[in-house]
């Protein structure tokens, strides 16, 4: 009795190491099988995230002249990207910026082509430049895999170039020159803080924001 269920025992163990042999093996063969771009874009994604030191500028501050018009405020733009591993619909993507961006078609397919293939393969590259926020919005509602938009802070002044000699310009830094935007840079500017925080590609929002510039009262 006791000697059969060694022998069951015996049997059972075997066939559980052998499974996990079975499974070992697999996995081996599993990542050896990996094209050698997407190994490296596996190694790069798994030491994506380190804990890093970010500098935040703080959101410019308004102009406005002494009746309240609005002379100069903030807007967004976006630019588009490509991460070529998550794209798995190229024509339909590409079709699909070029109607929304008025860019060639062609041109963003031939971009594509040599991102692509080659030797010179890329795992991301820009698309279409810098994008209205309008625009941008359009893309992000289309929610197209592997489509990339990063949001760029800048100036947007309502009156025109009505004003433009008097109000100066703020530079894509967030410097500004001439004018009010650049005699009242430190006010306009705030302040900036720095925080250090987790940094990874995934993304989200819950990050630390720095207080307003102040408004302006141009007279």
């Amino acid at each position: 009795m006791i000697e059969t269920i060694d022998r069951r025992l015996s049997v059972i163990t075997g066939l559980l190491l052998l499974i996990s042999v079975l499974l070992v093996a697999r996995l081996v063969s599993f990542q050896l099988q990996l094209p050698p771009e997407v190994r490296d874009y596996f190694e790069r994604m798994k030491n994506s995230s380190y804990y890093s030191a970010h500098y935040e500028p703080p959101e410019r501050g308004e102009i406005y002249d002494r009746n309240g018009q609005l002379l100069a405020t903030n807007s967004v733009a976006y630019k588009v990207s490509i991460d070529v591993p998550y794209v798995r619909d190229p024509e339909h993507v590409l079709v699909t910026i070029a109607a929304l961006t008025g860019r060639d078609p062609v041109a963003l397919w031939e971009q594509w082509l040599a991102a692509t293939e080659g030797d010179n393969k890329k795992l991301w590259y820009p698309l279409a430049g810098t994008v209205t926020e309008e625009v941008g919005r359009r893309i992000q509602a289309q929610n197209l895999p592997g489509v990339q938009l990063e949001p760029i802070a800048t100036r947007y002044y309502p009156q025109g170039a009505v004003a433009g000699p008097l109000l100066g310009f703020v530079n894509a830094e967030g410097q500004g020159y001439y004018g009010v935007e650049g005699y009242y840079q430190s006010k306009l500017a705030g302040r900036v803080e720095d925080s250090t925080s987790l940094a990874s590609n995934i993304p989200f929002d819950a990050r630390f924001q720095p207080p307003p510039g102040l408004a302006r009262t141009w007279c």
